[in-house]
């Protein structure tokens, strides 16, 4: 709702029930995740917020556009998340010291 305030086009996964309840609160696009794969439907977003981590989150990351941001609520990447990434192995480190 505040993304949606802001003046943000909102998209959401929820599966059919849900979807007339997030439009509702704000939602521009609703991909039904017992149909479809949202990372093979949206792209372009400046921002992301994930709420599962692990597989999500790396398909999360596939929908941003350049120099997008995505913000996990579930924790902080592991390293070995960090080097599918092919991130740095500094960031690996890092990565493994915030998630202990």
């Amino acid at each position: 709702q505040l993304a949606k305030h802001l003046g943000a086009t909102v998209a959401t996964t929820a599966n059919t029930r849900s979807e007339e309840l997030v439009r509702s609160l704000g939602a521009d696009i609703v991909v039904d995740y017992t149909k479809e794969d949202f990372s093979k439907v949206l792209s372009g977003y400046d921002l992301v917020l994930d709420s599962l981590g692990g597989a999500n989150l790396e398909k999360s990351l596939t929908v941003l556009k350049p120099g997008g941001l995505a913000i996990s609520v579930v924790g902080p990447p592991d390293a070995g998340f960090a080097k599918q990434l092919g991130a740095p192995s500094v960031l690996g480190l890092i990565m493994n010291t915030l998630s202990r």
